[in-house]
């Protein structure tokens, strides 16, 4: 948390609410222990404890909240990966409006190599995600989007500029919105067998996917 400002507010209003002296080193503490985190991600753990909590939370009792919070972001990401992979697959490239994931993915291999897995192994894969998430939250930086084949095959025969990827989580009404992938005949006819069949399914008009 890089707010030590916050910290200071949250302290102080839990240490009115318990009767708790806070001295220097013990806010030095919490905001130690909180650095690492996101702002809103600590600002929700203060407001579960002071929601919850009988006494003043010890810093292992805010931590146990933000790391509550970190686990059911990482099985929310996998139940979007699940629904991608199912609904769109790893020839069309994916946008999720957490970027956390795409960090996750890109350690397990990319997006392409996670549609070709067994279902044998996909309950190991999330498993590898979600231990991954909670360390992949720390980075500041993520992959803008997850490339898929059509899209790496396009641009690298020069049919295409840039990846053209399905917007997931956060659409209106659960939709997944597919871009106008401005596709004409003759780029289909040269793609191989398999990606014209994919660039067949994604179509010029916007298409929507319900999840």
């Amino acid at each position: 948390m890089k707010n030590k400002v916050m910290v200071g507010e949250y302290i102080s209003m839990l240490a009115e609410i318990f009767d708790k002296e806070v001295t220097k080193s013990l806010l030095r503490i919490y905001e130690t222990i909180l650095e690492p985190y996101p702002d809103m991600e600590c600002k929700s753990a203060f407001e579960k404890a002071i929601a919850i909590c009988k006494f003043f939370p010890k810093p292992a009792e805010i931590l146990e909240f933000l790391q509550g919070s970190e686990s059911d972001k990482a099985t929310e990401a996998w139940l979007q990966v699940t629904e991608a992979v199912k609904s769109i697959g790893n020839y069309q490239s994916v946008k999720f409006i957490d970027p956390v994931i795409h960090s996750c993915i890109e350690a397990m291999g990319g997006w392409e190599e996670l549609g070709k897995i067994t279902n044998d192994e996909w309950k190991w894969k999330r498993k590898e995600l979600e231990t991954l998430y909670p360390i992949m939250a720390r980075r500041r930086e993520h992959p803008k989007m997850l490339l898929g084949a059509c899209d790496r095959e396009n641009i690298g025969r020069g049919f295409q500029e840039a990846a053209k990827p399905v917007l997931i989580g956060g659409a209106k009404d659960g939709l997944l919105q597919l871009p106008n992938a401005e596709w004409s005949e003759s780029d289909t006819e040269n793609l191989p067998g398999s990606l014209r069949l994919a660039s067949a399914r994604t179509g010029r008009a916007v298409q929507k996917v319900r999840i």
